[in-house]
Order: C-alpha cells, then structure tokens, then sequence
C-alpha cells in the first residue's frame, strides 16, 4: 500500500470484520554509522525567528551535511497534523551526493523543530517560516470570518512555543488547540486554508 502524502509516523491499525489490531508507534529503520552534522537551507520567503539558525519554507528543498547517507536514509521532521496531532514525519532523500549530502524537499506538515537521521545520536534545529499566499475578501472587517491562504501554518498546540498567533493591527487571534479556533486544512498541493475571525477590536491588518 500507498502511504497517505500528508499522513505523519504513529499508530498503525488493520480492521477486519472480526475485530482489529493496532500498532502503538510505526517502527522507523535506523542505520549504523550514520550523522547528521548541519543542514544548509534560507527560506524563500517569509522570516525567520532566529537568523542564524538554518530556515525554509515547506515544499522547499533543503541539503543535509553528515555521513553515511544513501538513498534508503530515513529524515525525519516534526510534524502537527490537521486535527493538531503532533507526531514525526519520516521521508527519503530526493538525492545523495557522495554519502556526505543529500537534500530533501520539506513536508507540508512539517513545523519547527529537529530534524535528524534515523541512525544519528545528533539533530539540527530548522525553522519552518510560514507564508501568507492569499486572503477571501480584499478588505477584513472586524467581527466577520476570513479565509487565508499559505504555508507552512499548523494547528497551533497547548505546549510552550506551539502557539500560532494572526495579527490584525494591534489585536490578534491565537490558535492554541486542533478544536478550538482558527481551523487549518488542506488545500490544493502544498498550501493550506485557515478558517477564523477578524477581532471585534481590529484596526488594521497585517
């Protein structure tokens, strides 16, 4: 079988007509003698948090330094799916130069965090900047439903530094659950839609 594009590492289940069986975690390949040392990647666009730590955009190609890579190697993200799961995503190399680089195109629901090689005992932190593509109404009147378009924008979590905050003036909304609040989902390819309200106290956007 397929593996679902935006499914994220976690229980596997088998359902029959006599009942069912689940895998608490999906078990990922490790291989010896494998390191991760640095990632080289700017996102595209957008800004990072933290210049000086390695950023992207998803869906942008990035370069793993290390050693030991080959086209079999297991790189795995931080992932939050639409329902604001938070698991691992486990995706192969788009190429392996050498068994020192290999670059990866980031997932759709990867978020900032560390990436590491199945194998390696280090990580590396890489900021994933979202983008704003697009918006439903060319002018946002407070206390009215928008729709935004972008990347790199999950469901916001209750643990430090999951918080997703949109800014409008000198109001905001924060998405701090997968239930509650602005509500991600898919769209076409690798953007998403976010479904939420204007503030009732908003002045402007941005």
């Amino acid at each position: 079988m397929t593996i679902p594009e935006r499914a994220l590492a976690g229980p596997v289940k088998v359902e029959t007509a006599g009942g069912s069986f689940e895998i608490s975690s999906l078990p990922i390949g490790l291989f010896a003698f494998v390191g991760l040392t640095s990632i080289s990647a700017a996102a595209g666009s957008g800004t990072p948090a933290n210049g000086s730590l390695p950023s992207a955009n998803t869906w942008q190609v990035i370069t793993l330094n290390g050693y030991g890579f080959h086209s079999g190697s297991n790189i795995i993200f931080d992932g939050v799916a639409e329902d604001g799961t938070r698991s691992k995503i486990v995706v192969r190399p788009t190429s392996v130069a050498n068994g020192q680089q290999m670059t990866v195109t980031v997932p759709a629901l990867s978020v900032t965090g560390p990436v590491t090689v199945a194998g390696s005992s280090t990580s590396v932190v890489l900021q994933v900047v979202p983008t704003l593509t697009g918006i439903s109404t060319g002018s946002p009147a407070a206390g009215t439903q928008i729709r935004l378009g972008g990347t790199g924008i999950p469901e916001g979590g209750t643990a430090l530094g999951q918080d997703v905050i949109y800014t409008f003036g000198a109001s905001s909304v924060t998405d701090t659950d997968g239930l509650t609040g602005p509500d991600v989902f898919s769209a076409l390819g690798n953007h998403v839609h976010v479904n939420l309200n204007v503030p009732a106290t908003a002045t402007g956007t941005s």
